[in-house]
C-alpha cells in the first residue's frame, strides 16, 4: 500500500494578517489536508488564527505574534485610516475565542484585544506553541 507523502508545511515568515473569512477557509483546508504550519517570523492579526491548528503548528525561535481587535473599514479599502475603522465587540470576542485558552488568558492579562497591536515575544510564543523539531 502506497501512502501519499504529507503535504509540505506552510512557513510563515512575514504575515501581517488579512481577512478573517479568507483565513478561516485556508485553515479548514490545511486542517483537512493535515498540512503543518511553521511560524518562523512575524505573524499578526488574522495570521494568529493558525493557532487553531493544534497538533499541526509549531514555532521557531524567530516567531513573534501580534494581536488586535478585528475591524472593518467604512470605505471597504485597505489600508484603512484609523478614523474609518469600525470595531464590533461580537467579532472581537469571536476572534479572542479562536485562540487556545492559555493564549486567551495571556491576551486578557494585557488588556484584551484593542485597536493597538499587542505583541507576544518569542519567549511567550514558545510557552504556547511547540518548538519546531523539538
Amino acid at each position: 500500500m502506497d501512502l501519499a507523502p504529507p503535504p509540505p508545511a506552510v512557513v510563515i515568515q512575514m504575515d501581517p494578517g488579512g481577512r478573517i473569512d479568507s483565513r478561516m477557509q485556508e485553515i479548514a483546508r490545511l486542517r483537512a489536508n493535515g498540512t503543518r504550519v511553521v511560524i518562523d517570523g512575524y505573524c499578526a492579526s488574522a495570521c494568529t488564527m493558525y493557532l487553531m491548528l493544534s497538533g499541526q503548528i509549531c514555532a521557531t525561535k524567530r516567531a513573534v505574534l501580534a494581536f488586535h481587535a478585528p475591524y472593518r473599514c467604512r470605505t471597504g479599502g485597505a489600508p484603512c485610516p484609523e478614523d474609518l475603522k469600525v470595531f464590533d465587540p461580537a467579532v472581537t470576542y469571536a476572534q479572542l475565542r479562536s485562540s487556545p485558552a492559555p493564549v486567551q488568558r495571556w491576551i486578557l492579562a494585557r488588556g484584551g484585544l484593542t485597536a493597538q497591536n499587542l505583541t507576544m515575544p518569542n519567549r511567550d510564543v514558545l510557552r504556547f506553541v511547540p518548538l519546531c523539531g523539538a
